[in-house]
């Protein structure tokens, strides 16, 4: 994300998919993110990180990726608000 917020958007969602294709595919890590993985072995296994408070990313890159800060999912229309609303028709 800070890529992203610092003009190299391309690059912050190259990495982001990287990381996610890791994290997701490759360890089959979902609500139980990873916060370091073993970069040295080459292996991106999971060093450290094992609880779902580190999965801010959920609402945190959306934000990145539309180029708004961490308020914009919690505005009106936002991820947060349709994610809210679609509980409430259930």
């Amino acid at each position: 994300m800070n890529f992203m917020y610092e003009g190299q958007k391309d690059f912050g969602e190259s990495l982001l998919k990287r990381s996610l294709d890791s994290m997701v595919l490759k360890w089959g890590y979902t609500w139980d993110s990873i916060n370091t993985t073993q970069g040295d072995k080459d292996t991106g296994q999971r060093a450290f990180g094992a609880d779902y408070y580190q999965d801010m990313m959920l609402w945190a890159v959306p934000a990145a990726l539309k180029g708004q800060d961490l308020t914009g999912p919690m505005r009106s229309g936002g991820l947060v608000d349709r994610v809210l609303k679609a509980g409430k028709r259930r």
